[in-house]
């Protein structure tokens, strides 16, 4: 049997929960477990304005993924969405799963 040891990180100090004032406190720990000890570096990184999202067209083959995945709905075929089994994974699974479905695709979540 494998024994974990959990690291718990220090709380907030309160000269910066001062600072965070209006911010939820759970958000304001994690804010400081990644190290932003001021508002406007918190504000800029829950920020979708600051940060531009990049065009996922540009990716390299995409127009070939698109053409066979345009292909794989219309023909009906099965299409196997696969994720790892993370958090971030099992919710890109189910969001692509969701995404395809809603095209019209067959798919199965694995």
């Amino acid at each position: 049997m494998t024994t974990f040891r959990w690291t718990i990180a220090p709380p907030v100090p309160r000269e910066i929960r001062e600072r965070f004032r209006g911010i939820p406190p759970s958000t304001a720990q994690i804010s400081y477990n990644r190290g932003l000890t001021d508002l406007s570096q918190i504000k800029a990184f829950l920020s979708i304005e600051e940060q531009p999202l990049p065009d996922p067209l540009l990716l390299p083959d995409i127009s070939l993924a698109i053409e066979r995945i345009s292909k794989a709905i219309h023909d009906r075929e099965l299409i196997a969405v696969y994720g790892d089994f993370d958090a971030d994974g099992v919710t890109a699974t189910a969001l692509l799963n969701s995404g395809l479905t809603g095209l019209g695709a067959r798919t199965t979540p694995y």
